[in-house]
């Protein structure tokens, strides 16, 4: 007996038909295939791309010396994941701290955080499932080694969200398990800046997804 796949979201003729064109811009270079994995994912998960709950995103395949798209979701798109568990019961503030391992509430120093934490409730865990997420494994830089925009002006809150994505996935991992957000994977945008080869993927219309 064939098996069912639990759609939990679908999409109409009117948000295909959009969808198709936003993807032709805001991805213009990935394949077909790429496009209906990410209209497949944003279905099975019920997650709605046009309030930014989940991207497709390209990044550097060395092992294909190319860019291939990927499916990621924002922070947003996982606490939404986590909610519909049934089990999730929030999460504790955000803290962060500095060499001198003292976490803090709030980062008013200029030099940025050393690390932050977050924790995950759920209703059936005795205690809140806490991840630390340290500021040299995750800071995005650019060529010359220096910080980019974002993470150079809000270093301390983009490491917060790697903390809380990973929280979130250790705690939920049926609902969250291989999705990341950007702020642990790297600056899309620098990928399209830097691409130079001709765009060989027909724009996918709706019928098509």
């Amino acid at each position: 007996k064939k098996a069912v796949v639990p759609y939990l979201r679908t999409f109409s003729v009117e948000e295909k038909t959009l969808l198709a064109s936003m993807l032709q811009k805001i991805a213009p270079k990935a394949t077909n295939d790429e496009k209906r994995m990410f209209l497949y994912t944003a279905q099975k998960k019920g997650l709605d791309p046009f309030v930014k709950q989940i991207y497709l995103i390209p990044r550097w395949d060395s092992k294909q010396n190319k860019n291939v798209h990927s499916v990621q979701v924002s922070i947003d798109g996982l606490r939404l994941m986590a909610q519909r568990s049934g089990k999730y019961a929030g999460q504790t503030p955000y803290q962060w701290c500095g060499d001198d391992g003292i976490w803090k509430d709030v980062w008013l120093a200029d030099e940025q955080p050393k690390a932050a934490r977050m924790g995950v409730i759920r209703h059936d865990f005795k205690e809140p499932l806490y991840s630390v997420a340290l500021f040299k494994s995750y800071k995005q830089t650019k060529k010359d080694g220096s910080l980019t925009t974002f993470w150079e002006k809000y270093g301390a809150h983009m490491l917060a969200k790697c903390a809380e994505a990973l929280s979130i996935r250790r705690a939920f991992p049926e609902e969250t398990s291989g999705f990341y957000v950007p702020e642990e994977m790297g600056n899309p945008e620098l990928v399209y800046v830097e691409e130079t080869e001709q765009d060989d993927s027909a724009p996918l219309v709706a019928s098509e997804i």
